[in-house]
């Protein structure tokens, strides 16, 4: 082969590699695919009576949930499922498995069930919704038996059926929710000593492109002995530890009764 043979055929690849690394419209520039290390997650925007704002993320691989208010999160992921209740503020966190997790629950987890719930209850189907713009499905809650310190009476949740946590989840879930543990609530509304409550609202619902070490633990935490004291602080571990019967966020402070 000529030398101008070989310095044309040199030329020809050169142009071909160059081209091979320009956007195109199923690559543009910017953006990337699983391969290159990100994922498609959900994104809700609720606002929990009891705990205030709060962002959850989640796939079929990962869960992550952040507490605005408490400024605390929650982060947990495939293949091990870990929990990691972690506070940006003071720099510390706190791991767990669910097994330990669902056996020892922290004072945070018993006070959130009995205001969400009843002790014992039936369920059935309500009126569905449209919430931040989805289709939901309505399963109604009904207490049973005479227990008058379960203070609710009645509930209502809505659920999509496409927002579903990962199913390794689901017995950190029911730890608050119980049966109904198996699906992410959109939206709650309990009866209680105070009228018609409602305890969680979605204000958005999408889905959006993340890294894939989103649902990664932060690094370089000082360890917690336990989750109480990463969600809610020594100081108020102290001043809640003897009164249990107390709901987080109620006792007169809850949202106003809705009017139906």
């Amino acid at each position: 082969m000529s030398q101008l043979n070989l310095i044309s055929a040199f030329c020809i690849c050169i142009a071909f590699t160059v081209f091979s690394l320009l956007p195109t419209a199923a690559n543009p520039a910017g953006s990337t695919g699983k391969n290159q290390g990100t994922q498609t997650i959900w994104e809700l925007k609720q606002r929990d009576n009891n705990l205030g704002e709060r962002t959850i993320w989640l796939s079929k691989n990962g869960f992550r949930a952040l507490y605005k208010k408490s400024k605390y999160a929650i982060t947990s992921q495939a293949p091990d499922w870990q929990l990691n209740f972690f506070n940006d503020d003071r720099q510390m966190i706190y791991t767990s498995s669910i097994p330990a997790y669902t056996k020892n629950l922290g004072l945070r987890a018993q006070m959130l069930k009995a205001s969400y719930l009843p002790d014992t209850y039936t369920t059935g189907t309500g009126e569905p919704a449209e919430i931040a713009g989805l289709k939901t499905k309505c399963v109604t809650v009904t207490r049973t038996g005479t227990n008058k310190e379960s203070k609710v009476v009645k509930a209502l949740y809505y659920f999509n059926d496409n927002i579903v946590p990962p199913p390794q989840m689901e017995a950190f879930f029911a730890t608050t929710f119980g049966k109904l543990a198996s699906r992410l609530a959109l939206r709650i509304i309990v009866f209680n000593h105070h009228g018609r409550v409602i305890k969680l609202e979605t204000e958005s619902a999408k889905k959006i492109q993340v890294p894939a070490s989103f649902f990664d633990p932060p690094k370089g935490y000082r360890r917690a002995k336990s989750e109480d004291e990463v969600t809610l602080g020594v100081d108020l571990i102290n001043d809640i530890v003897g009164d249990l019967g107390k709901q987080l966020g109620s006792d007169g402070r809850d949202l106003p009764a809705q009017k139906k």
